[in-house]
């Protein structure tokens, strides 16, 4: 990963395969299955010890659930790494987090 960020400054990257599930879904496997899959696109930057976050960005028209994108930083860039996050916050059309629960209550 290192190599990487020679040529870029951050990775931009999913933070899953696909939407979201509902809790019931994520119960019908067994949960070092969901987990796995899961994990999948995040798991990289936590091994190699690289600064990530994960940052909502919408909904899904699928589900209704969060739609995530990762944000990952070479080492040490944590401020920087905070501060294109605030900057892609403050850009994105996320609701706020009082509509994302009335939404998920009413499902």
């Amino acid at each position: 990963m290192v190599a990487a960020f020679q040529e870029v400054d951050f990775l931009l990257t999913p933070v899953s395969l696909g939407p979201p599930t509902y809790l019931s879904d994520f119960t019908q496997l067994d949960n070092r299955t969901r987990t796995t899959l899961d994990d999948v696109c995040t798991v990289g930057a936590n091994l190699a010890g690289m600064p990530a976050l994960s940052l909502p960005i919408c909904l899904s028209p699928s589900t209704g659930l969060p739609l995530s994108l990762q944000l990952i930083g070479p080492e040490l860039s944590e401020p920087r790494l905070l501060r294109l996050a605030a900057s892609i916050e403050s850009r994105a059309a996320f609701p706020k987090l009082v509509n994302v629960v009335k939404l998920l209550d009413s499902i």
